[in-house]
């Protein structure tokens, strides 16, 4: 797993580079090997996301609360969400200040 600078992660958030068990097919082959993630610089992850195996999110990009991202390509200065999730919105960064 690799995860950038600065990045802000919420509460209860689950990360997976594989799955809890091996399968196999039936010439005894592994067929569900672990994939790496790769969160990039300045990422904020909303409550209760799940990231499983082969995500890629890009730096700037914002993730919506209760989100699964299922091995997807999450662009950078995205705002993405969903179950599975989608991209919503591009061309965006965001800052630590409080809005008032």
């Amino acid at each position: 797993m690799i995860i950038g600078k600065d990045c802000m992660f919420s509460a209860n958030i689950y990360v997976r580079n594989g799955d809890s068990h091996t399968i196999y097919n039936e010439h005894d082959e592994k067929v569900n090997p672990a994939k790496d993630v790769t969160i990039g610089d300045r990422v904020w992850i909303g409550y209760g996301t799940t990231i499983l195996k082969g995500s890629v999110i890009e730096s700037d990009s914002i993730i919506g609360t209760q989100s699964v991202v299922t091995g997807k390509h999450i662009p950078k200065g995205s705002i993405a969400a969903g179950n599975p999730i989608r991209v919503l919105k591009q061309g965006f960064h965001w800052g630590r200040e409080k809005i008032r």
